[in-house]
């Protein structure tokens, strides 16, 4: 490695230092690895640090060695960047909610890292917690509280449950072959899981709680000939469909009273409760015993539409405007990702974090941290987060409008708030190409481009231009 590079952790056993074939200072690091505890085919993230940029052409040499395995090596180019520093954004929520507290502890100067990057919270899977490492964690927590840091506590209700994907197991519907877990099911394993997440706020303290439930796919199908569900839908006077619906609404119900119960008695603030892939207007094929109106906004907060999509960030600019206009406020927090179900290119990290914004959502969060492979998966991020931060309020007081473009194909996204505009203009489909905007004032004053330096003319008529692949931002007052 070129001599500029450290190795921060896990702590090299040997360090020595030699010269390449060109007669260039090198390094060679040897360290143990640890595997992921949950995995068998990743190991623990090693952090480096760099004392000057790296020069042009500068590379890496990984080798692994494993008892019996000849050693395995690649060769990769190394460059530097440097992550803008992000202003503490006070309302817009941004986190990275599947992120355990033990990778957190694990990143040598994570705090003054994460803050940099933009993020405005810390999370935490309470259902893991043990003694072991309680001081350590304890005072992870309290330094994140100091720092004004948001915690998210991650809850997966039913997933943990003793008779789940058991046959037999009284927690499922009582049907001879097919295993799903029953809707109408209230015994002594629903009532232990209740108390269970209410435990793990007194654990946390938390501000946020996400719920991720994705445990009723046959559900709404072995309902059907379960003798528990035909009796209590029988008594209910519904069809069976909306049976379910209801039952699983009084579900999300008893959480939603008995997290709020735990965090009065801890005397912490409610905490804002979500669920993942739920919304409005949005039907979960894949759960179709959910509706959202059903328990939205007594029994849940926030709609956490599950936005893994890739390079498609016009898929983003759909839904969350589409679930801004029925619900009528900024009460959505979609669940965005680095690279789950496909590597991007980490210039789309600004995109969907844009496009959220812009269409309505009051922040994001992510899944998953080993997604995160890249430091420029981080620098997309926070660039696009510099830039919108002095027009926080802005974002989040404003309208969500309608402009026109004249050149359908594009996805336009202005947010209006007396006279000044902010617009986003994204090309994701189409090749190099221009539009017109009428804007929504008489007379512009300035038009502010905030990604660089070009000049637009103070017209009512917005003339652009967009790459593929490319947007837009920018900034405009009039009256």
């Amino acid at each position: 490695a070129p001599a500029a590079l450290k190795v921060l952790s896990p702590s090299p056993l040997n360090e020595a230092e030699y010269r390449s074939a060109e007669g260039q200072k090198r390094v060679k690091f040897t360290m143990q690895v640890k595997p992921k505890a949950w995995s068998n085919s990743q190991v623990n993230e090693i952090y480096f640090s760099c004392s000057q940029p790296f020069a042009a052409g500068d590379k890496v040499h990984f080798k692994s060695w494993s008892e019996g395995v000849n050693p395995i090596s690649t060769e990769l180019p190394i460059r530097s960047i440097e992550i803008p520093q992000v202003p503490r954004l006070k309302r817009i929520h941004v986190s990275l909610a599947w992120m355990s507290d033990s990778d957190a502890r694990a990143w040598p100067g994570f705090f003054p890292a994460w803050e940099c990057i933009g993020f405005n919270a810390v999370s935490c899977f309470p259902r893991y917690f043990g003694d072991k490492d309680k001081l350590e964690r304890d005072e992870f927590f309290a330094e994140a509280r100091r720092r004004g840091l948001k915690v998210v506590m991650n809850e997966s209700p039913i997933h943990g449950m003793p008779g789940k994907g058991k046959a037999g197991h009284e927690m499922n519907c009582l049907v001879p072959k097919l295993v799903a877990v029953c809707p109408s099911y209230r015994g002594d394993f629903y009532h232990d899981e209740v108390k269970r997440i209410a435990d793990n706020v007194t654990k946390s303290l938390p501000d946020y709680i996400f719920l991720d439930i994705e445990a009723w796919y046959n559900s709404h199908i072995s309902a059907k000939t379960c003798t528990r569900c035909l009796e209590a839908q029988k008594k209910s006077g519904m069809d069976m469909d909306e049976y379910c619906k209801r039952a699983v609404a009084e579900i999300m119900k008893d959480y939603y009273e008995a997290l709020n119960a735990a965090a009065q008695a801890a005397g912490i603030k409610k905490p804002l409760i979500g669920a993942y892939g739920q919304g409005a207007g949005h039907i979960d094929r894949s759960q179709l015993v959910y509706h959202w109106d059903y328990y939205y906004p007594n029994w849940i907060d926030l709609s956490q539409p599950s936005m893994y999509v890739g390079e498609r960030p016009w898929l983003i600019h759909q839904r969350i405007r589409s679930t801004h206009k029925l619900m009528r406020n900024r009460n959505i927090i979609p669940w965005l990702t680095a690279g789950t179900y496909g590597e991007i290119e980490p210039r789309f990290m600004e995109y969907s974090a844009l496009e959220s914004l812009f269409n309505g959502a009051g922040g994001f969060t992510y899944y998953i941290f080993y997604d995160f492979d890249t430091p420029r998966d981080y620098y997309h991020l926070a660039k696009a987060l510099k830039i919108i931060a002095p027009y926080e309020d802005l974002i989040l007081d404003g309208e969500v409008i309608d402009l026109p473009s004249s050149q359908p194909g594009l996805y336009v996204s202005p947010i209006l708030s007396g006279q000044e505009l902010l617009l986003l203009v994204g090309n994701y489909q189409l090749p190099d190409t221009e539009t017109e905007i009428s804007l929504p004032f008489k007379t512009v004053k300035q038009i502010k481009n905030l990604y660089d330096d070009e000049v637009f003319p103070a017209s009512p008529t917005l003339r652009l231009k967009l790459g593929k692949s490319s947007i837009r931002l920018l900034h405009i007052s009039g009256e």
